[in-house]
């Protein structure tokens, strides 16, 4: 998928993992080998994307389950964006983030993999964006690798 082994690794485990539940991942992934963001970041990122995305196209029985997963790397920041399906509207947390609720079971022991992706785009000096279009989620996070200057300080 790239030439980031880390990455490469991480998309293969979870189109595995996707086909096994009958869900189509697209993937359009272009990473270098020698991007600037620590292997166990990259791993983080990706897993947290892809098991979201995955777990919202497993609870949904209408729509068809299709992931997109992009990165690519422009004007100094790595870009990730993910789309998926979402069947019903998620409810919103009361944390400061402000972002959407584990449905899991346990939601004790889970939630925390949003929390995760903020937490890597800010030691990047980037950003992480959560959008719902009608039926469509779709997240996008920013990580800075490059000389260009912060886009948010």
């Amino acid at each position: 998928f790239c030439d980031e082994e880390v990455t490469n690794a991480v998309l293969s485990l979870k189109k595995e993992m996707a086909q096994k539940n009958r869900i189509r991942m697209e993937i359009a992934v272009w990473l270098p080998r020698n991007i600037p963001v620590e292997p166990l970041d990259l791993c983080s990122l990706f897993c947290n994307l892809l098991d979201n995305a995955i777990e919202a196209c497993r609870r949904n029985r209408t729509l068809p389950g299709v992931i997109s997963v992009k990165a690519d790397i422009s004007g100094g920041y790595l870009i990730v964006k993910t789309e998926n399906p979402c069947e019903t509207p998620s409810p919103v947390s009361a944390s400061s983030l402000g972002w959407l609720r584990t449905s899991k079971e346990n939601p004790a022991e889970h939630g925390y993999g949003l929390k995760l992706i903020e937490r890597i785009a800010e030691k990047y000096h980037g950003r992480m964006t959560i959008a719902r279009e009608e039926q469509q989620v779709s997240v996008c996070v920013l990580l800075g690798v490059g000389a260009a200057a912060p886009l948010w300080s």
